[in-house]
């Protein structure tokens, strides 16, 4: 009885704390607006790949071969070129068909194709959308070159052979290795998480270790002293900083050794002759992907140390500390999630609205380099930069006011209800 009493009692806090209500609204809101985001990038990415067109090109002209492609130019947009780089933003994919080609089909044996696959962003979703176009493209035509074989001969070929795609990427007009691309775009898109992550238990620290003061009436003592509330503010941001920093090493750490492990994976791997020669790849440096990684954290536990401090400034207690800092943590990771999902060719106005996220500067600088347009990299750090000494400014300024004894207090207007007397 007691025990059920004491339950009631703090649900009763929680349910019927407006910030806890608020809180709810800001995450269903934002998760609401990520998913349409979300469902609509993967729905232009599908729309691109039906619309679109395939590209071929044919080393030994057959007319097996070109009877089979006319089949499937009924129901697929196909672009004969004289080579792979003709094709290259025009067609979502290229497909190379070798020298023996028919011939190595009707002998049963196996058929090695290489295929490019355009892509405009780092965008594994995107990638994968087209590959398995690809393969659906493939499995067609292996049909079409049965009918039209036994259609030439008179004789039905026996579905022994076996057609296999080497794949690459073609991204700003350089071709990567599959194995290449897949890792780039994978630690592109999980340095954010990460980045979002620790921002959101840093935004945790800094507001608790402010309401906390305020409940332990250490704060009114704190700002009676004859310190600058500047240095108040800076050293709580710190505070927060360290803090994250500490439980935040080991999984730092485990990402470097997994990217090393990947890097060496990817040396190992073996490569085939290629068509086109792969672009040089050395400006991406693993440690300079490192460094601007730690950067972006850096910069991502002061923007969120400050934000932590603002909010543990304005409410009144620790709780309501807690249901606030929730939602921010929460929205950091979805700010991670745009580049993973969307995946959309970097802009001027992308590269603010990255800095402005923090989260995603990983993969701006990634895509800048593989793009060779740096000043997007630029301006996302100048972004992120100026964001986050807005926000140690505006700390600073409510600290500066009288809120930060009293806090905001949010209630939930009562409607008088009026009764008839009879």
């Amino acid at each position: 009885m007691v025990f059920s009493s004491l339950l009631l009692r703090e649900l009763k806090a929680f349910l019927k704390n407006p910030a806890f209500v608020v809180s709810i609204v800001i995450i269903l809101s934002f998760y609401t607006f990520m998913g349409r985001v979300i469902s609509t990038g993967t729905e232009t990415a599908v729309r691109e790949v039906e619309r679109a067109s395939i590209g071929v090109v044919i080393e030994d002209l057959n007319d097996i071969l070109l009877e089979a492609l006319k089949i499937l130019n009924k129901t697929y947009s196909i672009k004969l070129y004289s080579s792979p780089q003709d094709g290259f933003g025009e067609s979502v994919a290229i497909i190379v068909f070798p020298h023996g080609f028919v011939e190595n089909i009707t002998s049963n044996g196996t058929v090695r194709l290489r295929t490019y696959v355009s892509v405009s962003g780092l965008n594994l979703m995107v990638y994968q959308v087209r590959v398995a176009f690809i393969n659906r493209f493939i499995d067609d035509l292996s049909n079409a070159i049965v009918f039209t074989y036994g259609n030439i001969h008179n004789v039905t070929l026996p579905i022994g052979f076996r057609i296999e795609t080497h794949n690459s990427a073609v991204f700003q007009g350089k071709t990567i290795n599959e194995y290449l691309f897949n890792t780039i775009v994978s630690f592109a898109s999980f340095a954010p998480l990460l980045v979002g992550l620790m921002m959101g238990i840093n935004a945790s620290y800094s507001s608790q270790i402010t309401a906390v003061e305020k409940d332990e009436k250490a704060f009114e003592m704190l700002l009676a002293q004859p310190v600058s509330r500047r240095n108040i503010v800076l050293a709580k941001i710190i505070a927060s900083i360290t803090a994250s920093i500490i439980n935040g090493l080991v999984l730092l750490i485990a990402l470097i050794l997994m990217g090393a492990a990947q890097v060496t994976l990817i040396e190992q791997t073996p490569r085939y002759e290629p068509y086109v020669n792969y672009e040089s790849l050395e400006n991406i440096s693993f440690t300079n992907t490192i460094l601007v990684l730690l950067f972006s954290l850096v910069i991502g536990l002061v923007y969120s140390g400050a934000m932590g401090v603002i909010v543990g400034s304005i409410v009144h207690d620790t709780r309501t500390a807690g249901v606030l800092t929730t939602p921010l943590m929460l929205i950091f990771m979805g700010f991670s999630l745009i580049p993973l999902f969307m995946g959309l060719p970097v802009s001027e106005t992308l590269s603010i609205l990255y800095g402005v996220f923090v989260t995603p500067l990983t993969y701006l600088y990634m895509y800048s380099t593989l793009s060779g347009n740096l000043s997007y990299f630029a301006i996302g750090i100048a972004s992120s930069i100026t964001t986050c000494l807005s926000l140690i400014a505006l700390s600073i300024y409510v600290f500066e006011r009288d809120i930060v004894v009293t806090g905001l207090r949010i209630s939930f207007k009562k409607i008088p209800v009026s009764r008839d007397s009879h």
